[in-house]
């Protein structure tokens, strides 16, 4: 692995030689302390090689705004997690740009974990730019206090036989705000591809708000497209029903308030690093 820092911001390179696994992700944060390298910066690239897998947890500290490139040479496979939580955000708003630009046949798989009752801000775009590229990007927001949060996501589709996914679970409570702003764009030059967004959100108080804007552009022919949104209340029936089942009122809304965020949370991130957000 190699890190060097230039005018431009901090560089993380991962080769093959230091590529990770589920057992052992690379922690920013630590990987960082361990090189004597400040934990803050506001511009960071890193880059995959070829034929490299990797598992990255970037629990960074933010206290102004950063941007993280993510490049991903032919046939690498990212699997990265983004977490915000209160004691990670020391200035008002969490504002967080990430652009990913995936190879050939190349994988990105995203994750965007927050909870707490500060705003927060993230830009995802994932660029399709190889043939046969995929990136998905799965988000669980627990929104509580005065909160507003925004989530902008563009899936870029800039080559054929592509494919790309977002799928969004919002819990928001109190007086918090959610807007989730979705774009997919598919060039002319991208046909064969597969896009999707899907977004759901929990409404937990009378005064909490959620709304989801999606956008589509469409150049080619030859695309399956689409995108989906739903937003309520818990199904009173449901709870309900696991009452029946012996469990108290409150117990049985707890549970489906977790069952509904872990729907979007893959079997291969660590459990260590989502159950304070989600269990707890």
């Amino acid at each position: 692995m190699n890190l060097a820092i230039s005018e431009y911001g901090l560089v993380i390179e991962i080769t093959r030689n230091h590529q990770s696994n589920n057992d052992k992700p690379i922690v920013l944060s630590e990987l960082l302390r361990d090189k004597g390298i400040s934990e803050y910066h506001d511009d960071i690239t890193v880059m995959i090689n070829d034929q490299t897998h990797a598992l990255i947890i970037d629990d960074m500290l933010r206290t102004e705004p950063t941007t993280l490139h993510i490049q991903l040479k032919s046939n690498a496979h990212l699997r990265y997690v983004l977490l915000q939580r209160d004691e990670l955000i020391l200035d008002s708003v969490a504002n967080a740009r990430i652009t990913c630009v995936v190879g050939q046949n190349a994988t990105f798989e995203g994750v965007v974990l927050y909870t707490g009752s500060q705003a927060s801000q993230v830009s995802v775009v994932m660029k399709l730019q190889g043939m046969h590229a995929q990136a998905h990007l799965h988000a669980a927001y627990i929104c509580s206090g005065t909160m507003t949060t925004v989530l902008k996501t563009e899936q870029l589709h800039k080559a054929s036989h592509t494919e790309s996914s977002v799928t969004m679970r919002v819990l928001v409570d109190d007086h918090a705000k959610s807007t989730y702003q979705g774009m997919i764009t598919i060039q002319e030059r991208a046909p064969a591809t597969n896009a999707q967004q899907e977004h759901k959100a929990l409404l937990l108080s009378p005064y909490a708000q959620a709304k989801a804007l999606p956008q589509l552009e469409v150049l080619t022919h030859e695309v399956h497209c689409g995108h989906g949104s739903a937003i309520g209340m818990i199904d009173q029936e449901q709870v309900w029903y696991l009452q029946s089942r012996g469990i108290t009122a409150f117990r049985a809304q707890q549970m489906l308030r977790q069952n509904f965020i872990m729907q979007v949370i893959p079997s291969w991130v660590p459990r260590e690093w989502y159950q304070k957000i989600i269990l707890e």
